[in-house]
């Protein structure tokens, strides 16, 4: 069983999810991080309520579409956005939005895509569960 899930913002990236608070000096996720997973949350756990089956293992693909003005600079050389580093903040936000530990992913991939249609970057983010194995 498969759902997917847009979200029409773009994730922080590795680099970028992580705020440092002077007085406490502690790292902690910074404000547009929490805003992002508690929309992460929200949109999987709509599509949750059309799950039956017990949740134990699954995998996650994410799909990153960029219009090319965030794919290219304008002197036609590709931007770099590294797709591998919104794999963690994704996972983790799943992984809270299941209920379970990151450990019961099986597969993460991240993807992305010149989209010659949209105006705006945004994200598919899919969830497989699989069986026991």
């Amino acid at each position: 069983m498969k759902i997917s899930v847009v979200l029409n913002m773009m994730p922080p990236s590795e680099n970028s999810m992580y705020t440092y608070h002077r007085y406490k000096k502690t790292r902690m996720l910074s404000e547009y991080s929490v805003t992002v997973r508690n929309k992460i949350i929200e949109l999987i756990k709509e599509q949750l309520n059309l799950v039956t089956q017990e949740i134990k293992f699954y995998s996650i693909e994410i799909k990153i579409f960029l219009p090319e003005s965030k794919f290219y600079y304008k002197n036609g050389e590709v931007r770099r956005l590294d797709a591998s580093n919104y794999i963690k903040f994704i996972n983790d936000s799943v992984a809270e939005a299941l209920g379970r530990d990151d450990r019961y992913v099986l597969r993460s991939s991240a993807e992305k895509i010149l989209s010659l249609v949209a105006a705006e970057s945004y994200v598919v983010i899919v969830i497989t569960f699989q069986e026991v194995i």
